[in-house]
C-alpha cells in the first residue's frame, strides 16, 4: 500500500468547495475523490489523464511514462481508510480491479489535508462477496 498526504492548494480546495459542498444525498464525496487523484496525477511529469475512462468500469484512466493505468476511486470523509465502507458494486470494477488495476482510496476528501492510499488486490486486500437484492416495482 501506497501513501499519499497532501496539502491542498489553497484555490484548489476553494474550487473544490463550490463545485461539490458537503450535503445530504450527493454525489460530493465520490466527485471530489476523482478530483483530488486527477490533481495528484497531473502534478507529475509526462502524466496525462483521459477526458473519459478507457475502460468498462474504470473511474479514471491516466497516462504516466507511456503506461496507461485504468483506476478505481473511492473517497470517504473518514480520516481512516474505513475498510467496512470500502464496497465495490460493479462487475466491470471488480473484474478490473482482479485484472491489476489499482483502488485509489481517498480519505478526509471535506479537508485541506486528504490522504491517498494506493490499494491492490492480494497486496492490501481481497474481496469478500456480499449478496444485494434489487427492488422491482409491483
Amino acid at each position: 500500500m501506497n501513501t499519499i498526504p497532501l496539502q491542498l492548494p489553497n484555490d484548489f480546495f476553494i474550487k473544490l468547495e463550490t463545485a461539490f459542498p458537503c450535503g445530504p444525498k450527493n454525489n460530493a464525496t465520490r466527485d471530489r475523490a476523482y478530483h483530488i487523484v486527477k490533481h495528484w496525477l497531473l502534478s507529475h511529469p509526462d502524466t496525462t489523464v483521459a477526458d473519459i475512462p478507457l475502460a468498462p468500469g474504470a473511474d479514471i484512466t491516466f497516462t504516466q511514462a507511456a503506461k496507461v493505468t485504468n483506476a478505481e476511486i473511492k473517497g470517504t470523509e473518514d480520516n481512516d481508510i474505513a475498510w467496512s465502507k470500502l464496497k465495490v458494486s460493479g462487475t466491470p470494477s471488480y473484474n478490473g480491479i482482479l485484472s491489476g488495476w489499482p483502488v485509489y482510496r481517498v480519505t478526509a476528501v471535506f479537508t485541506k489535508t486528504p490522504t491517498i492510499y494506493i490499494l491492490r488486490h492480494d497486496e492490501d486486500f481481497t474481496f469478500i462477496p456480499e449478496p444485494r437484492w434489487r427492488v422491482q416495482q409491483l
